[in-house]
C-alpha cells in the first residue's frame, strides 16, 4: 500500500460511505442477486416519481371492450455490426409484465436476441428497452415479434412485422 495516497483513499471511503447513504451504492455476490436489487431499485424509483400520476387515474375500466393506452411498438437499430432491437411504448399508460416472441416462416431461422425469459415488469410511456441482436445467414428475411402485456387486470397483444 505504499503507492496509495492515503489523502486519496480516505476521500474515496468518504464518498462511497455517502453514497451507500443515499442508496447509490450496493453489493452482491452473484449476477441474480445484482439482477434482483436492479428490478427491486428501478421499481422503486418509477413508483416514487410516478405514483401520484397513477393514483389520480381509475382504478378499473368499467368498459371491458376499452383498448389498450399502452402502446408498443419494435424497431430494429442498425449500426455497423451492432444490431438492436428496440421495444418503445409510445401509449399513455405503463405496460405490465412485458414479454414478446419472434415468429418466423416455417423452415427459416430465427434472429438471435440477447433476452432472457423474465417479463420486463413495467415500460413506462415513452420509455423503450433494447436488447443486443444478430442476423446471420439463414435468418428470415422478414418475421414477426409478438408482444404481449397487461394493463391492470386486461391483458393485450400486438404483432409487427420486421425486415
Amino acid at each position: 500500500m505504499a503507492s496509495v495516497d492515503t489523502r486519496e483513499y480516505e476521500r474515496l471511503v468518504e464518498a462511497r460511505e455517502g453514497f451507500q447513504q443515499r442508496g447509490l451504492v450496493s453489493t452482491f455476490e452473484s449476477e441474480e442477486e445484482l439482477s434482483r436489487k436492479v428490478s427491486a431499485d428501478i421499481t422503486r424509483t418509477i413508483r416514487e416519481h410516478f405514483a401520484p400520476s397513477l393514483e389520480s387515474e381509475p382504478a378499473e375500466r368499467t368498459d371491458l371492450s376499452a383498448s389498450p393506452r399502452a402502446v408498443l411498438v419494435a424497431r430494429i437499430v442498425r449500426g455497423g455490426r451492432n444490431e438492436r432491437l428496440t421495444l418503445q411504448n409510445v401509449g399513455s399508460a405503463a405496460a405490465e409484465n412485458v414479454t414478446f416472441e419472434v415468429v418466423v416462416p416455417e423452415g427459416e431461422s430465427e434472429p438471435f436476441i440477447g433476452k432472457d425469459d423474465v417479463a420486463i415488469g413495467l415500460l413506462p410511456p415513452h420509455a423503450s428497452i433494447d436488447y443486443p441482436m444478430a442476423e446471420t445467414f439463414g435468418t428470415a428475411a422478414h418475421w414477426d415479434i409478438v408482444m404481449r402485456w397487461t394493463e391492470g387486470a386486461f391483458e393485450y397483444e400486438t404483432r409487427q412485422t420486421m425486415r
